[in-house]
């Protein structure tokens, strides 16, 4: 075996040169990303080929006139690592040299190298076969074993086994050695141009979406200070850095606002939340006081950022247009609101001129006949006013409660008959009752109809006694209305809707045509009345 500074030396070599294959190979990996399979290989090929050529220059030697060199090792790696086509290049360049220096071995050393490419190819079909220690060697001794045979071509036959038997551990270890480590590092360097690819395609793609997307993204670290922004961003707010820190919170410029336009405190910045409460927060609107007239209405999500140099990140979208349509949609509305109850306002009012005309009217007349129908015609004009007044001043402009609207008029009505709650007592058994003007109006009709006839006619003669007015909606969702009275009954064989006057046949064409429900007249100690309607029978229009 050769020993001391010449073997030092040629190992040496081997070994710098197979690290500038490495070298060059990363560098060339880098340069072909992206370039059709057979121009890469090819390249690989050639490059290959020459680092096989370099390396019969740097001959190692084993023993005294026995010298070797990695040609093979290298033609290996280039088919693992290049291809079939890369393989197959390698080869012949190195092959082509070996036939020009001559010697007694030219066919041994051209079919070593064939069967180096062999080796490559195999090894190619096996993606990793040199990712881990054990890969690695297990793929080194393959190659070193499938090489190993050229030696059979030198001379003849027996020749050739004694000298693959005399070189197998020698040329063996070094052809091993060299695929081994050259093997392991070509393989780092495929993975660290795979991760380097990897960070470029994640950067690349995070680039497109935080400068791209039409939101405005800051991303700001723990306190507050903004480390990246996109020029939507920029565009929108300025990069505010007031938003995470709240630095300069305190100037008039910056002032932020709640969607109610009331002033945000710095505790209640979309940012400073995300980070306190350690979870993203969406859809927070703010309103950003650029100047006295001009206010950024913005819609904002913030989510934390679990990395040491980040804190959050906000993102904005501008919902300014929005914002103020909404104001203006809400102006509109208000402007309405009020229109309509002055409608009813003036309405309630105008019901009341024609009711006091009547009621002038009745002065100085004698005919009683005249005076009865004049009130009645008074009293229901003012049932339809009150439900106006009830109108304009309920919340809804639709919606009449209908349990003050009775008590109101059961009032507005004794004392258009004069009647003393001594004489006649109201009894109220009542329930908030919601229902649409459409139905409160007829309803009201009716009321006035039974209450004025009970007034009337029920405790003629000085009588006294009492009326119970009940009101409910029941179970079934319809609106049921009871008033009894405890007065002088109804006519032997009478008959309401034949027998009685024009108010009662009001009453049931406005309970059973108008509303649809059923009126009912029982004598029983007196009068009872009873109306149950459904007021589903109109929509809301208002």
């Amino acid at each position: 075996m050769v020993q001391g500074t010449e073997l030092f030396f040629a190992l040496f070599n081997n070994l710098a040169i197979f690290i500038a294959l490495v070298v060059v190979y990363r560098y060339l990996v880098l340069q072909l990303k992206g370039t059709r399979w057979y121009r890469r290989q090819i390249i690989l090929g050639f490059s290959f080929g020459v680092f096989a050529v370099a390396v019969m220059y740097a001959r190692i030697p084993v023993y005294e006139g026995v010298i070797v060199d990695q040609r093979n090792a290298i033609v290996a790696l280039s088919g693992a690592f290049g291809g079939p086509l890369s393989a197959l290049l390698s080869a012949a360049l190195a092959a082509l040299f070996r036939v020009s220096l001559g010697g007694a071995g030219v066919v041994s050393g051209v079919f070593g190298v064939g069967l180096s490419a062999v080796a490559g190819v195999v090894l190619n079909r096996f993606p990793g076969c040199f990712s881990s220690v054990r890969n690695g060697a297990l793929s080194a001794l393959f190659a070193t074993l499938v090489i190993l045979p050229g030696f059979l071509l030198v001379g003849d036959i027996r020749t050739g086994w004694q000298l693959l038997m005399d070189m197998s551990i020698p040329y063996g270890l070094a052809v091993f050695a060299g695929m081994f480590l050259a093997g392991l590092l070509l393989q780092r360097e495929e993975a660290r141009y795979e991760v380097e690819r990897a960070y470029r395609e994640s950067e690349e793609k995070y680039r497109i979406v935080f400068q791209s997307f039409p939101l405005g993204v800051i991303v700001s670290d723990w306190t507050g200070n903004i480390v990246e922004t996109n020029h939507v961003a920029t565009e929108l707010t300025g990069a505010w850095k007031a938003e995470h820190g709240g630095d300069t919170v305190d100037e008039q410029y910056w002032r932020v606002l709640r969607s109610d336009g009331t002033r945000m405190p710095v505790e209640e910045f979309p940012g400073v939340r995300a980070l306190e409460v350690g979870r993203q927060v969406d859809n927070i609107e703010m309103g950003i006081v650029k100047s006295p007239n001009d206010v950024l209405w913005l819609n904002v999500t913030a989510a934390p950022i679990p990395l040491e140099r980040y804190g959050v990140a906000v993102a904005y979208t501008d919902i300014s247009d929005r914002k103020n349509a909404e104001e203006e949609l809400k102006r509109a509305l208000e402007e309405r609101t009020v229109l309509i109850q002055e409608l009813s306002h003036r309405t309630k009012n105008n019901m009341q001129v024609v009711s006091a005309l009547l009621d002038w009217r009745t002065h100085g007349e004698t005919d009683e006949r005249i005076v009865s129908i004049l009130r009645n015609t008074r009293n229901r004009i003012r049932s339809m006013a009150l439900v106006h007044e009830h109108l304009y001043q309920s919340r809804s402009l639709s919606h009449v409660n209908l349990e003050p609207y009775v008590r109101e008029l059961a009032d507005t009505l004794t004392e258009s008959f004069q009647v003393s709650p001594q004489d006649v007592r109201l009894r109220w058994s009542t329930k908030s009752v919601w229902t649409l003007i459409d139905s409160a109006i007829p309803f009201g009709l009716i009321v006035a109809e039974v209450l004025s006839n009970a007034l009337e006619h029920a405790f003629a003669d000085g009588r006294t006694g009492e009326i119970e007015v009940f009101l409910a909606r029941v179970e079934s969702g319809e609106v049921l209305l009871r008033i009894t009275d405890n007065g002088v009954g109804l006519p032997a064989g009478f008959d309401p809707k034949v027998d009685g006057g024009l108010g009662l046949q009001t009453v049931f064409a406005l309970g059973e045509d108008q509303l649809q429900g059923r009126v009912e007249l029982e004598d029983a100690e007196g009068v009872s009345c009873t109306v149950e309607f459904r007021d589903d029978l109109y929509g809301e229009r208002v």
